[in-house]
């Protein structure tokens, strides 16, 4: 399975509550698929930088999911469906890589004058 990161933007006349019960559908639409959701999160309203479709802010979600690749095209075509869904972006998640810090040299010290 692959992991994916998908942005949703609803427009900011959902209330609350519609909010959630299209992101339910959303996970609902996942599940189908054969996704695993695995986090959720509420960003909150947001301004556009600029007007689309005489919209100017909307609400923003981010869900973290596994889909296996086959299904993705699928999952996608059915997310097209949800009215309530203004704009989505799926991204597929890149394996977080650390990267450790130089070794520290240790110090030299000078001769002495003593």
């Amino acid at each position: 399975m692959n992991k994916y990161e998908g942005m949703f933007i609803f427009p900011n006349s959902l209330n609350d509550e519609a909010v959630g019960k299209a992101v339910e559908r959303i996970q609902g639409e996942i599940a189908k698929t054969g996704g695993v959701v695995r986090n959720t999160e509420i960003l909150g309203r947001r301004q556009f930088s600029r007007r689309l479709h005489k919209n100017d802010s909307g609400c923003y979600v981010r869900l973290k999911f596994e889909l296996e690749p086959s299904a993705y095209s699928g999952l996608h075509a059915r997310l097209k469906l949800i009215e309530e869904v203004f704009r989505t972006q799926i991204v597929r998640a890149s394996k977080v890589v650390t990267i450790a810090p130089p070794p520290t040299e240790p110090a030299v010290e000078g001769p002495s004058h003593g």
